[in-house]
């Protein structure tokens, strides 16, 4: 009767044909001739409506079969026509004017749905001189549904002797996401239109409800996983388990993570607070393709390739995008890296074109919030279109960064390849890392993405109060539905002193369409002589499907409480030579001490120790 299935995670399949359904009514756990009440309702019958899970199975809603319509009692009924049999209603005036049939269809891919294609006949007998209609809606909260008026149908008010005649119809939804595990209800409405009398038996049949596919077409090295990757491949391959560096083994070409080259590893807020590169924060262990110092004596020309092969059959090719990260002074003219991608036996296509530039520095943050200012950065090039460096569209920096190309937008094929050409690489503190490479699927609605960046979090602590130092978090992607992640505040030298007492934590909630929200974290102000201190603001447990590209960002308290030193501090207190002491202290100026006031000489007084007469002690 029913057929539904989940392909893999990202296609389900619903049809029903009414083979086997008697006109017994409907039950949760359908008996013969019912169907199943979790996912059908009816509503607009004399005796009421059904509901999601109930069951009835009497009266107006179990009128049984009826061969060839014909029929004058009103309710639903398993109509029989050349041995097809169908769910069908004999509206009346107290039963389906107006009246709805609805179906729930609940998502069980798992994995975000955007769009569903939509089947169905309609089955009409009009025999009656009523016009009466069959419209269909849909909703995602059961309570709001959304008319979609190609699927109209209103039948004639003359009538005729045809017997039941089917109407086919047929849609795509879109316009929503629905998430892994809800539900979207399809609605059909019926009513009287025109005409008097009695009226046109109507049904459904052939109802097949398909998700197109949703989701990357294929992807690697997105948390250390890969899908519809066939083949890898790195000539030369240093990677972190196949070493083909023998005399260099630390440098790196090749699939590595943060630990096999300490250039990779940013620890200012680990085990290693003096640390001054890195690209991979304390926690990030997601593998990626790493290059640094690809230039020794194994491979002496120090130019390397790597081929990425995707089998991209499952549907039409979207954007491709990867995420990049560098650091270092790179050698101009030397560092010079390109992406292709070729579709089957296509000319190949320039994705990204990155070089360094000579003419520029860039100042990186740690993750301690610790700055390094460092020549030559390299810049990206999306599509490799671009005259100069002027034109690139990028500076790569110690924070992975999404860059997506078009190049290949629409196309379809059955093989794609990604090639990285890596140019010279010839020097010690360079690294160069990618990895999320995603290949999207066209049309596809994308996954929501989130990243946290420091807005306004450089500034003086302030000696009271509380200072706020802002963060904006951004949403990418599929921004249709609403969206939560945590945060929470972390020492980098701060601590809960500085922030009230204790460390700040909380939600971000983005409602449907929102695509930045602001965390102010309060600073508190004090007058402790201290030193610059740093912390971090994370985020976690983003809601439903969303992603975190960006988890971290940093803030600096600068101070502004300066420490005033003494001279004697300095200089000590020794007696004065001019000083003698005859018999005791305790009565200064008394005991045989005495003193005398001498001006200053005009000549010598300087201006920040000018005073109008300066104490002089002199012994008696």
């Amino acid at each position: 009767m029913s057929d539904r299935q989940t392909w893999g995670r990202v296609m389900v399949n619903f049809n029903e044909n009414f083979d086997g359904f008697g006109g017994a009514g409907f039950a949760p756990t359908p008996g013969a001739g019912q169907l199943d009440s979790d996912i059908w309702r009816v509503s607009g019958l004399s005796e009421g409506a059904t509901s999601f899970g109930g069951s009835f199975a009497s009266g107006d809603f179990a009128r049984g079969t009826d061969a060839d319509g014909g029929v004058s009692t009103g309710g639903a009924y398993a109509f029989e026509v050349g041995g097809n049999t169908f769910l069908g209603f004999q509206p009346t005036g107290s039963d389906m004017t107006p009246g709805t049939i609805t179906l729930k269809i609940t998502n069980t891919t798992g994995a975000p749905i955007s769009s569903l294609d939509l089947a169905y006949d309609i089955m009409v007998n009009n025999d009656q001189a009523r016009a009466n209609t069959l419209n269909f809606a849909w909703s995602l909260d059961d309570a709001t549904y959304t008319p979609v008026a190609l699927l109209d149908y209103t039948s004639a008010e003359a009538a005729d002797a045809l017997g039941f005649q089917t109407v086919a119809r047929s849609t795509t939804l879109t316009g929503f996401t629905l998430q892994d595990g809800e539900s979207i209800y399809l609605q059909w409405q019926t009513d009287d239109v025109s005409g008097s009398g009695s009226r046109d038996e109507i049904g459904l049949d052939n109802i097949v409800v398909t998700a197109a596919p949703t989701g990357p077409l294929a992807f690697d090295l997105v948390n250390g996983t890969s899908s519809n990757l066939t083949s890898f491949a790195a000539t030369p391959d240093n990677s972190a388990t196949n070493g083909a560096f023998v005399s260099s083994f630390f440098d790196v070409f090749g699939i590595t993570d943060r630990t096999v080259n300490f250039d990779f590893a940013d620890d200012t807020a680990g085990s290693f607070a003096a640390d001054t590169f890195g690209i991979a924060k304390t926690g990030d262990t997601a593998p990626f393709f790493g290059i640094q110092d690809l230039d020794n004596a194994d491979n002496p020309g120090g130019t390397g390739t790597a081929t990425w092969t995707f089998d991209v059959s499952g549907g039409t090719i979207g954007d491709i995008s990867i995420d990049f990260a560098a650091m270092g002074d790179f050698e101009s003219g030397d560092n010079s890296y390109t992406i292709t991608v070729q579709l089957d036996g296509l000319p190949p296509v320039t994705l990204f074109q990155i070089d360094s530039d000579d003419s520029a520095s860039l100042t990186y943050t740690l993750e301690s919030g610790t700055t390094v200012t460092l020549n030559d950065p390299l810049k990206i090039d999306i599509d490799g279109d671009a005259a100069d460096l002027a034109g690139y569209d990028g500076t790569l920096t110690n924070g992975f960064t999404t860059y997506a190309s078009s190049a290949l937008n629409g196309m379809s094929g059955s093989t794609l390849t990604v090639t990285l050409t890596a140019g010279v690489n010839n020097g010690g503190g360079e690294a160069f890392a990618m990895r999320d490479i995603v290949i999207d699927r066209a049309g596809a609605v994308t996954t929501p993405d989130l990243a946290i960046a420091a807005t306004d979090a450089d500034k003086l602590e302030g000696d009271s109060g509380s200072t706020g130092f802002t963060f904006t978090v951004t949403r990418s992607g599929d921004t249709t539905a609403a969206t939560t992640v945590d945060y929470a505040v972390g020492g980098g030298g701060a601590d809960a002193a500085d922030f009230g007492g204790s460390l700040p934590s909380g939600t971000v909630s983005f409602a449907a369409g929102e695509t930045s929200k602001t965390i102010t974290v309060q600073v508190t102000g004090d007058t402790d002589i201290e030193t610059d201190e740093g912390f971090t603001v994370t985020l976690s447990n983003a809601s439903g499907a969303a992603t975190i590209s960006t988890a971290t960002a940093t803030g600096t308290i600068r101070t502004d409480d300066i420490g005033i030193t003494a001279i004697h501090d300095i200089q000590g207190q020794p007696i004065p030579a001019r000083w003698s002491v005859r018999r005791s202290l305790s009565r200064p100026w008394s005991s045989g001490i005495s003193r005398t006031e001498t001006p200053m000489p005009r000549a010598t007084c300087a201006a920040s120790t000018c005073r109008k007469r300066m104490a002089t002690p002199t012994a008696t």
